[in-house]
């Protein structure tokens, strides 16, 4: 019964008198009442702060455990910096102090040791004499946890020491240490020690040294003992070779495949695999093999602890032995695979909710099915197309459907594998695959639905390759995982995890690659806003965000691409919610550095510039921060509208601001924006910075992404909106032409005809160069002139030009010259001594008199002021 349903708790005068109480006693400053230090416990703990480095680790050294925990943290960087006084002044300290220091420290000793050992700024000399003696005396430890710390740093002292010292240091201590009477923990750790050796020296040496104390080991009376040593013989086999491992290591792995404690029988089983890879054809073919089928048989029969272990390792068994294996033999172990899935499948009746992971795990038969899921990719590439069908494709669907989480969830995992394994089965296998994997996306337990997140864009990628290559489909994309998804997604969004929500929205993101942009339009990208706008974890929200921009840049339709800006600058933008503006000005810098600059004026910074004036003092703070990068975005003159909205903007956020931290954030934002130079937009325009370079292939990169559809389908025809954009836009550049002073038809006609001798004898016919590589004449020029001029801009937000945007001019009225040079050869020509009004070209307005000098590489032509009396010369022009 739900007690709280109906229930509404209706708050008393004595309720809030109470309420008021306890409130006030929080208020009320509280004594922290804590033992008092002595005088000489403080001195203790206080170090001079000009004691060097070496003087502070010796003072650390001697104190509390903490502070010594603090030295031995430091002593590898202490090494690299003053390496003789550390193993002089600080090392003999630190191994007095060692043998009597609690586990903290010991830990903290290992790890710096270890770290030290690995370095190569010490010579292998000082390690011996200074490290190595401490080393080895601590793992003789009595104490199981402090041998155990530093058993890491012995290992590491084995892989990277010289072989005769450590064939001089560590043999003889694993030989004492193998010995019967000493501790449990030293034998183990002799075990290990004996794996790093055989890894190091040579077979004959292995052999002749090692062996021994191997064998002595595999028949220790402490079963820990045993299962350390069986570890340990798949690496003395890829030490000892073919021969040496037949008559040696597989005899004693057969031994201990009989041992009476199941720990030991597992370890023995799963080396006994590895050592297949070391034996001949001959021997697996002889021997191996069928001792590999009796293991089988009989475990399958008694039903017993191993039964799990074998169905572990049999998929890494039968990809070892395939080589060896008849075509009765390869379906003896595929019929045995089927066994092992369907074993006791159907016995569990009870609801799913109600099975514990801890009974399941006690479960042999469940076990068993789970290591069958675990193998299943492994199968499906063992099968081959040949019986695929009949063996594996069963197995697959009854793990897929088991009644164990455990089974389902470990088939998840694994899927991926399977479906790009298929891929170049029929297209109907991987059609009725498909079913399968839509019938786990809609499973109830969010443990099975983590399977199947991790790789989940891999195995829609290779299920629309399917789709593409079969032709039963009739569309593109895969529109029957739409329901399954959204049904996936349903589950995941009620439950409690809500980092599982995320990374499925995360990777619902790589959708666009298999369905159609009317499906992710119609079905997802509701989803999307809906988590905008809505109450979610902000995880979810930033997860759901990125997974929309990436529809919004991979929807060819226009009028799809418009709805999507249109919701995010509505629904975040101008939401009620301060978190949800907040959200929006993330949202912005992703569109900002995932988009163009064009895109991103277009469609978003006239909502950002209206949050400038936002209620709430953080939205405004990260506004401001924000508008350094929409000024650098900006260009004259086609942006000269958002240019005055931006100065505005900003002239009102001055005059308004009242926050103190607000305003020291403004006027940081004002200096930068009055430091920043906006660029102009015109053909004569040769320098381009890296953001520029990089704008423009995000252009280039959205033009080829949204290009037209292909005839067979419905191009997204331009909406009222873009078509009242592009007429505002054409209004705006023709409003913010400058009005050009009128020159008179007789200075015109004057100064071209005493231009056109010099030029047309140098072959020019009185024309300029354009970038295009057509002649233009001035008059022309004129006509197609642009803006400079910075009227109406405040003093302190002025645009401020680049050097190389346009042409220098300069002082009015002096003589002037109009030069060309072109492929390397200079071109003058006296032009006419009288100064003319104006001459305008597209970028500015040049006064009568200058003197023009064009210089032309081989992808544009620049126009430069040369003052009289200089000889022009050639200027050079990199390609960017």
């Amino acid at each position: 019964m739900d007690w709280t349903k109906g229930f509404q708790f209706i708050p008393s005068d004595r309720d809030g008198l109470w309420l008021e109480e306890r409130v006030e006693d929080l208020r009320q400053e509280k004594t922290v009442t804590s033992p008092q230090r002595t005088q000489e416990e403080i001195d203790k703990l206080t170090l001079d702060e000009h004691l060097s480095p070496i003087d502070r680790s010796i003072v650390l050294v001697k104190g509390q455990p903490l502070q010594q925990a603090c030295a031995l943290s430091s002593l590898p960087e202490l090494f690299k910096k003053h390496q003789k006084d550390c193993l002089y002044r600080v090392l003999p300290l630190i191994c007095d102090m060692l043998p009597t220091a609690p586990e903290v420290v010991q830990c903290h000793a290992a790890a710096s040791f270890e770290t030290i050992l690995r370095s190569d700024s010490i010579q292998p000399h000082h390690l011996v004499s200074s490290l190595l003696p401490t080393l080895l005396k601590q793992i003789q430890s009595k104490e199981e946890d402090v041998s155990n710390l530093w058993l890491e740093a012995g290992m590491t002292a084995i892989n990277n020491l010289p072989r005769d010292v450590v064939r001089r240091e560590f043999l003889p201590l694993v030989k004492t240490m193998s010995k019967m009477a000493l501790e449990v923990h030293a034998r183990t750790a002799a075990c290990q020690f004996l794996g790093a050796l055989a890894d190091k020296f040579e077979p004959f040496w292995t052999r002749k040294e090692l062996w021994p104390l191997v064998h002595s080991l595999s028949q220790d009376v402490d079963h820990g003992v045993r299962r350390e040593i069986t570890r340990q013989l798949a690496i003395l086999a890829r030490t000892f070779g073919q021969e040496q491992t037949k008559s040696c290591i597989l005899p004693e792995i057969t031994q201990l495949l009989e041992d009476e404690e199941y720990s030991v029988r597992k370890q023995a089983m799963e080396t006994y695999v590895d050592v297949f890879q070391f034996l001949d054809l001959q021997t697996l073919k002889s021997e191996i093999l069928p001792k590999f089928k009796s293991i089988c048989h009989t475990t399958f029969d008694k039903k017993d602890q191993m039964l799990p272990v074998v169905s572990h390792i049999l998929g890494k068994g039968v990809h070892l032995l395939q080589d060896v294996l008849s075509s009765e033999e390869r379906l003896w172990c595929l019929e045995f695979y089927n066994k092992l899935c369907t074993m006791d499948s159907t016995s569990s009746t009870s609801d799913d909710s109600t099975i514990s992971l801890t009974m399941e795990l006690s479960s042999f038969d469940i076990d068993s099915r789970r290591w069958c899921a675990f193998n299943s990719p492994c199968m499906v590439l063992f099968s081959g197309k040949e019986h695929y069908t009949e063996y594996i494709y069963p197995c697959i669907c009854g793990l897929a459907s088991d009644p164990s989480p455990l089974v389902r969830r470990q088939l998840c995992f694994g899927f991926h594998e399977i479906v790009n394994t298929i891929q170049s089965h029929p297209q109907r296998v991987g059609l009725k695959l498909a079913t399968i994997y839509q019938q786990l996306l809609r499973d109830t337990h969010e443990e099975v639905i983590e399977g199947l997140l991790e790789h989940l864009e891999i195995t829609l990628n290779c299920f629309g390759c399917i789709a593409k290559l079969s032709p039963d489909t009739k569309q593109p994309g895969l529109s029957d995982f739409i329901g399954p998804l959204l049904s996936c997604e349903k589950l995941l969004s009620a439950a409690t995890q809500w980092r599982y929500h995320e990374m499925l929205l995360e990777k619902m993101a790589e959708l666009h690659k298999v369905l159609t942009d009317d499906q992710i339009k119609n079905k997802f990208v509701p989803l999307m806003l809906r988590y905008l706008s809505g109450h979610a974890a902000l995880p979810v929200k930033m997860a759901a965000a990125t997974t929309l921009l990436k529809y919004l840049r991979n929807m060819r339709k226009l009028e799809y691409r418009e709805h999507i800006c249109f919701r995010i600058a509505t629904d975040c933008g101008k939401a009620k919610s301060y978190k949800t503006r907040v959200l929006f000005l993330d949202i912005c810098n992703n569109i900002h550095e995932t988009f163009s600059r064009c895109f991103f004026k277009q469609y978003f910074l006239d909502t950002l510039l209206q949050l400038v004036s936002d209620p709430i003092v953080n939205i405004r703070t990260k506004c401001y921060a924000m508008l350094p990068k929409m000024k650098q975005s900006l260009k004259l003159p086609q942006d000269h509208t958002l240019l005055q909205r931006l100065e505005s903007a900003v002239r009102l956020a001055i005059s308004k601001e009242m926050d103190v931290e607000a305003s020291i954030s403004l006027r940081e934002t004002v200096a930068q924006l009055d430091d920043i130079k906006v660029s102009l937009d015109t053909y004569s325009r040769h320098t381009f910075f890296e953001s520029d370079i990089i704008d423009q292939q995000k252009e280039t990169e959205e033009k080829e992404l949204w290009a037209e559809l292909p005839s067979n389908q419905p191009t997204a025809k331009p909406s009222q909106l873009s078509l009242r954009r592009l007429e505002s836009e054409d209004k705006l550049r023709s409003a913010s032409m400058p009005r050009l002073h009128q020159i008179d038809k007789a200075s015109s006609k004057k100064l071209s005809t005493k231009a056109s001798p010099t030029l047309k004898k140098k072959g020019s016919h009185g024309n300029m160069a354009t970038p295009g590589g057509s002649p233009q004449s001035l008059k022309s020029m004129q006509t197609k002139s642009s803006p400079t001029s910075n009227r109406g801009t405040s003093p302190l937000l002025s645009t401020k030009s680049t050097a190389t945007n346009g042409l220098s001019i300069s002082g009015e009225g002096s003589p002037h010259y109009v030069q060309r040079t072109s492929s390397g050869t200079n071109l003058s020509s006296k032009a006419s001594r009288t100064p003319t009004k104006t001459i305008v070209t597209k970028s500015q307005r040049v006064s009568a008199g200058q003197k023009l000098s064009s210089s032309r590489s081989k992808d544009c032509v620049h126009l430069s002021v040369v003052p009289k009396g200089k000889p022009p010369q050639l200027s050079r022009q990199h390609k960017t």
